[in-house]
Protein backbone atom coordinates (compact mmCIF):
# COMPACT_ATOMS: atom_id res chain seq x y z
CA UNK A 1 0.00 0.00 0.00
CA UNK A 2 2.86 2.37 0.74
CA UNK A 3 4.11 1.83 -2.84
CA UNK A 4 0.72 2.82 -4.23
CA UNK A 5 0.61 6.02 -2.18
CA UNK A 6 4.31 6.96 -2.30
CA UNK A 7 4.16 8.96 -5.58
CA UNK A 8 1.43 11.22 -4.22
CA UNK A 9 2.25 11.33 -0.50
CA UNK A 10 5.09 13.86 -0.75
CA UNK A 11 3.73 16.39 -3.28
CA UNK A 12 0.23 16.24 -1.84
CA UNK A 13 1.15 15.64 1.78
CA UNK A 14 -1.45 18.08 3.13
CA UNK A 15 -4.11 16.49 0.91
CA UNK A 16 -3.74 13.13 2.63
CA UNK A 17 -3.56 14.28 6.26
CA UNK A 18 -6.67 13.59 8.30
CA UNK A 19 -7.82 14.39 11.83
CA UNK A 20 -6.64 12.17 14.64
CA UNK A 21 -9.80 11.12 16.45
CA UNK A 22 -8.17 9.14 19.25
CA UNK A 23 -9.04 8.21 21.94
CA UNK A 24 -12.36 7.57 20.18
CA UNK A 25 -12.71 4.68 17.77
CA UNK A 26 -15.50 2.95 15.89
CA UNK A 27 -16.66 1.16 19.07
CA UNK A 28 -17.22 4.33 21.12
CA UNK A 29 -20.53 6.19 21.06
CA UNK A 30 -18.82 9.24 19.56
CA UNK A 31 -17.06 7.29 16.79
CA UNK A 32 -20.11 5.21 15.93
CA UNK A 33 -22.36 8.29 15.82
CA UNK A 34 -19.88 10.06 13.55
CA UNK A 35 -19.67 7.14 11.14
CA UNK A 36 -23.48 6.94 11.19
CA UNK A 37 -23.72 10.47 9.76
CA UNK A 38 -22.98 8.83 6.42
CA UNK A 39 -26.39 7.13 6.36
CA UNK A 40 -27.77 10.35 4.84
CA UNK A 41 -25.91 9.61 1.60
CA UNK A 42 -27.74 6.33 1.10
CA UNK A 43 -31.13 7.94 1.65
CA UNK A 44 -30.14 10.83 -0.62
CA UNK A 45 -28.92 8.47 -3.35
CA UNK A 46 -32.27 6.69 -3.34
CA UNK A 47 -34.13 10.00 -3.44
CA UNK A 48 -32.04 11.33 -6.33
CA UNK A 49 -32.47 8.10 -8.29
CA UNK A 50 -36.25 8.02 -7.87
CA UNK A 51 -38.10 11.25 -7.08
CA UNK A 52 -35.12 13.37 -8.12
CA UNK A 53 -35.12 11.80 -11.58
CA UNK A 54 -31.37 11.14 -11.86
CA UNK A 55 -30.49 7.46 -11.34
CA UNK A 56 -26.83 7.97 -12.28
CA UNK A 57 -26.31 10.77 -9.77
CA UNK A 58 -28.20 8.74 -7.17
CA UNK A 59 -25.91 5.74 -7.68
CA UNK A 60 -22.83 7.95 -7.57
CA UNK A 61 -23.96 9.51 -4.27
CA UNK A 62 -24.49 6.03 -2.82
CA UNK A 63 -20.96 5.08 -3.90
CA UNK A 64 -19.73 8.29 -2.28
CA UNK A 65 -21.52 7.24 0.90
CA UNK A 66 -19.83 3.85 0.77
CA UNK A 67 -16.43 5.51 0.26
CA UNK A 68 -17.10 7.89 3.13
CA UNK A 69 -18.05 5.06 5.48
CA UNK A 70 -14.88 3.16 4.53
CA UNK A 71 -12.71 6.24 5.05
CA UNK A 72 -14.20 7.33 8.36
CA UNK A 73 -14.36 3.77 9.69
CA UNK A 74 -10.66 3.30 8.95
CA UNK A 75 -9.93 6.77 10.37
CA UNK A 76 -11.62 5.79 13.62
CA UNK A 77 -10.32 2.23 13.82
CA UNK A 78 -6.69 2.91 12.82
CA UNK A 79 -6.19 6.42 14.19
CA UNK A 80 -3.15 8.57 13.57
CA UNK A 81 -2.88 11.22 10.87
CA UNK A 82 -0.82 9.52 8.15
CA UNK A 83 -1.70 5.82 8.06
CA UNK A 84 -1.46 4.47 4.50
CA UNK A 85 -4.64 2.38 4.80
CA UNK A 86 -6.61 5.41 5.95
CA UNK A 87 -5.06 7.56 3.21
CA UNK A 88 -6.04 5.00 0.58
CA UNK A 89 -9.59 4.95 1.93
CA UNK A 90 -9.53 8.76 1.84
CA UNK A 91 -8.57 8.68 -1.85
CA UNK A 92 -11.44 6.30 -2.60
CA UNK A 93 -13.75 8.68 -0.73
CA UNK A 94 -12.47 11.60 -2.81
CA UNK A 95 -12.84 9.56 -6.02
CA UNK A 96 -16.60 9.33 -5.50
CA UNK A 97 -17.34 12.47 -3.48
CA UNK A 98 -15.75 14.98 -5.85
CA UNK A 99 -17.57 13.74 -8.99
CA UNK A 100 -20.81 13.61 -7.00
CA UNK A 101 -20.40 17.26 -6.02
CA UNK A 102 -19.35 18.33 -9.51
CA UNK A 103 -22.31 16.56 -11.14
CA UNK A 104 -24.68 17.87 -8.51
CA UNK A 105 -23.88 21.52 -9.23
CA UNK A 106 -25.50 21.59 -12.71
CA UNK A 107 -28.34 19.44 -11.34
CA UNK A 108 -29.06 22.12 -8.73
CA UNK A 109 -28.48 24.97 -11.19
CA UNK A 110 -31.03 23.44 -13.59
CA UNK A 111 -33.71 24.31 -11.06
CA UNK A 112 -33.27 28.01 -11.82
CA UNK A 113 -35.81 30.03 -9.83
CA UNK A 114 -37.14 26.80 -8.29
CA UNK A 115 -33.87 26.31 -6.38
CA UNK A 116 -34.97 26.19 -2.74
CA UNK A 117 -33.50 28.94 -0.56
CA UNK A 118 -33.16 26.35 2.20
CA UNK A 119 -30.88 24.30 -0.04
CA UNK A 120 -28.60 27.29 -0.52
CA UNK A 121 -28.50 27.94 3.24
CA UNK A 122 -27.79 24.26 4.00
CA UNK A 123 -25.07 24.13 1.33
CA UNK A 124 -23.37 27.25 2.73
CA UNK A 125 -23.58 25.90 6.29
CA UNK A 126 -22.23 22.57 5.07
CA UNK A 127 -19.18 24.20 3.48
CA UNK A 128 -18.64 26.30 6.60
CA UNK A 129 -18.75 23.13 8.71
CA UNK A 130 -16.23 21.42 6.46
CA UNK A 131 -13.82 24.36 6.71
CA UNK A 132 -14.34 24.71 10.46
CA UNK A 133 -13.46 21.03 10.89
CA UNK A 134 -10.05 21.75 9.35
CA UNK A 135 -9.42 24.43 11.97
CA UNK A 136 -11.04 22.91 15.06
CA UNK A 137 -9.96 19.33 14.63
CA UNK A 138 -10.04 17.99 18.16
CA UNK A 139 -11.81 14.62 18.04
CA UNK A 140 -15.22 15.69 19.30
CA UNK A 141 -15.10 19.02 17.46
CA UNK A 142 -14.16 17.21 14.25
CA UNK A 143 -16.93 14.64 14.70
CA UNK A 144 -19.54 17.38 15.09
CA UNK A 145 -18.23 19.66 12.35
CA UNK A 146 -17.42 17.03 9.75
CA UNK A 147 -20.62 15.16 10.57
CA UNK A 148 -22.49 18.44 9.98
CA UNK A 149 -20.78 18.65 6.56
CA UNK A 150 -22.32 15.25 5.75
CA UNK A 151 -25.80 15.99 7.10
CA UNK A 152 -26.15 19.58 5.89
CA UNK A 153 -24.77 18.77 2.43
CA UNK A 154 -27.22 15.91 2.07
CA UNK A 155 -30.05 18.15 3.33
CA UNK A 156 -29.23 20.71 0.63
CA UNK A 157 -29.19 18.04 -2.07
CA UNK A 158 -32.38 16.45 -0.75
CA UNK A 159 -34.22 19.77 -1.05
CA UNK A 160 -33.05 20.05 -4.64
CA UNK A 161 -34.18 16.51 -5.43
CA UNK A 162 -37.60 17.32 -3.95
CA UNK A 163 -37.78 20.47 -6.08
CA UNK A 164 -36.90 18.42 -9.19
CA UNK A 165 -39.75 16.05 -8.37
CA UNK A 166 -42.17 18.98 -8.33
CA UNK A 167 -41.13 20.36 -11.72
CA UNK A 168 -40.97 17.05 -13.60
Amino acid sequence: MRRVLKPIRKPAGWFLVYADVSPYDESTAEGAAFIATNVVFFALGAQLATAGGDPFLGALVELAGTGSVAYHYSQCSLGGTKRPAVQLAMLVDYAFALPSILLFLPYAASLGDALPAGAVVCAAASLASLAAGWVWDGPRQYFVLHGAWHVLGAAAASQCAAAHALIQ
